[in-house]
């Protein structure tokens, strides 16, 4: 048997594999040649397709950012912050929600939530932990 780490959660996850029935295939890591923080504000102002995000956005509308939970690795504490930068002058921060996309996942605590998007975000803007249980927070859109 081999082990491999997985990323999840906090500190990964060890899962043990039959490399007679198993291939493992690992990505190559390249080292950026940018600040990543720097590469995703480029592209929020200048995307492949599409205009800006501050083109997309008007003035004194509601926005709503979906954030994956916990469960997934993702740069949230670097993405939110570039986004709520982009907006910044647009939108008012009472008027953000970044809606956590928990799946049939349980919601993550205010601790996870603070290691996930920073104080500064959390106590910033609403986050709310989406509920895929909860019916009556969910709006049928149709076949």
């Amino acid at each position: 048997m081999r082990t491999v780490r997985l990323a999840y959660g906090e500190t990964g996850l060890d899962l043990r594999v039959d490399p007679a029935v198993t291939t493992v295939v690992t990505p190559r890591h390249h080292q950026a040649t940018e600040p990543p923080g720097e590469v995703l504000r480029r592209a929020l102002r200048a995307p492949v397709a599409g205009p800006p995000l501050r083109e997309r956005v008007r003035r004194g509308q509601t926005v709503a950012i979906s954030a994956c939970d916990g469960t997934r690795p993702q740069p949230r504490e670097l993405m939110i912050p570039a986004i709520l930068e982009e907006l910044d002058g647009l939108v008012d921060l009472d008027d953000v929600v970044v809606l956590v996309a928990t799946g049939t996942h349980r919601g993550n605590s205010e601790a996870e939530l603070r290691r996930m998007f920073g104080d500064e975000v959390v106590d910033s803007v609403r986050i709310v932990n989406h509920d895929a249980r909860d019916l009556s927070s969910l709006t049928w859109m149709g076949e």
